[in-house]
């Protein structure tokens, strides 16, 4: 099964992605635009007035992921990946791109089930003040709350994508672990009669 965590900055989606993996032992899978750091932080340079190509560097690497994600599927393995396609769509056409390369997307590997975790502005800004990590910065334009609105519109508005499998509505301002919990029984009600769960240690 291939499933996605998805959200804004400050709705846990990395945390709840790591735990979730860890229950069906497996490892949470970055998003696929974190390869090659130095690259990517040149390419943000490169695309900061121009949304539209950074929308089509990071469905690039997206698709990139295809084989890997099916050979993993094929053998068996459960993969939980921390944000995917519809992250980086939504991000940049609220930033501007005009094109949401609904071709493109298509060629890239659906989730079974996306949650979308979201959580109450307030909520957001507390946990971004309180991380204060250098990722932060970057998350920072997501506390407008003009870009707030427009950013949770643009993922609702791909509820029945097919890039989005299931699309499932989380309430993220739960804590990690209820979060986690609830995502975890939800994976496993869905799986297949024959699908085994690998405790975690």
């Amino acid at each position: 099964m291939f499933v996605v965590v998805e959200g804004l900055p400050g709705c846990l989606t990395s945390e709840v992605a790591t735990a979730v993996a860890a229950e069906f032992g497996q490892a949470m899978m970055n998003p696929p635009w974190t390869a090659m750091p130095v690259v990517r932080r040149a390419l943000e340079r490169e695309y900061e007035e121009c949304p539209q190509g950074a929308l089509l560097y990071d469905v690039s690497r997206a698709l990139s992921l295809r084989p890997v994600l099916e050979g993993d599927l094929r053998d068996g393995r459960m993969v939980v990946m921390d944000r995917y396609v519809l992250s980086a769509v939504v991000r940049h056409t609220v930033r501007g791109a005009a094109d949401p390369l609904d071709n493109v997307i298509g060629q890239a590997l659906s989730a079974h089930v996306t949650y979308y975790l979201h959580a109450p502005l307030a909520v957001r800004r507390d946990r971004i003040d309180r991380a204060r990590r250098d990722d932060t910065v970057g998350a920072r334009w997501t506390l407008d709350p003009g870009c707030d609105a427009a950013l949770d519109a643009a993922y609702r508005a791909y509820t029945r994508h097919p890039i989005a499998g299931h699309f499932l509505a989380v309430d993220a301002a739960q804590s990690t672990g209820d979060i986690a919990a609830w995502v975890t029984a939800d994976i496993l009600a869905r799986a297949a009669p024959d699908w085994h769960r690998t405790p975690s240690t």
